[in-house]
């Protein structure tokens, strides 16, 4: 059977194929199928009685069993993704949040990091103080002069801390080729 010979709707779309009665062999009621899925040998009408009967899931693959590195907990996985590391998303996000995170980023996540950030913005009144350039809403970055990994003791001092535009901020560590 061609394309053509299927009709099709206003939008061009193809119109329902006719589908064909079976009995469910767990639950024994009718219902409808599509005579594709009827030749390939699915006859339940639903997941639960396919679960119901012992018999693999419609659509399963080929699985694996695997543990998850963050909680323990035994999971299935489809062999073509082995290397999942995790259970479920949660597991995924809180492995992330642990204490081998480096200092600079234990400091970066600090309430004190936070005010002290906001505090020079206010002082500098938001403006980048290479360029002068204040755009409402721009990104910013509170750029610490000495770097906080050769000066830990002042890593918080506001005088040794400044507000930059994130281009000059770039030039300032010669990303993208750029120096001042």
């Amino acid at each position: 059977m061609s394309c053509e010979s299927i009709p099709r709707n206003g939008l061009g779309q193809f119109t329902q194929v006719d589908m064909i009665g079976v009995i469910c062999p767990t639950c024994e009621t009718t219902h409808e199928i599509y005579p594709s899925d009827f030749n390939r040998g699915r006859r339940f009408c639903s997941v639960s009685c396919a679960s119901e009967a012992h018999l693999p899931r419609f659509n399963a693959r080929n699985r694996v069993n695997l543990s998850c590195e963050f909680c323990g907990k035994d999971f299935e996985s489809v062999v073509s993704d082995t290397d999942r590391k995790f259970c479920s998303n949660e597991c995924r996000g809180k492995s992330m949040i642990n204490l081998d995170r480096s200092e600079e980023q234990i400091f970066y996540a600090s309430q004190e990091w936070k005010e002290v950030r906001t505090s020079v913005y206010k002082r500098d009144k938001y403006l980048c103080q290479i360029c002068g350039c204040g755009k409402k809403g721009g990104k910013r970055v509170a750029h610490h002069l000495d770097g906080i990994r050769e000066n830990k003791i002042d890593r918080i001092n506001k005088d040794r801390i400044i507000t930059l535009c994130i281009p000059c901020h770039n030039k300032v560590h010669g990303k993208f080729g750029g120096k001042i």
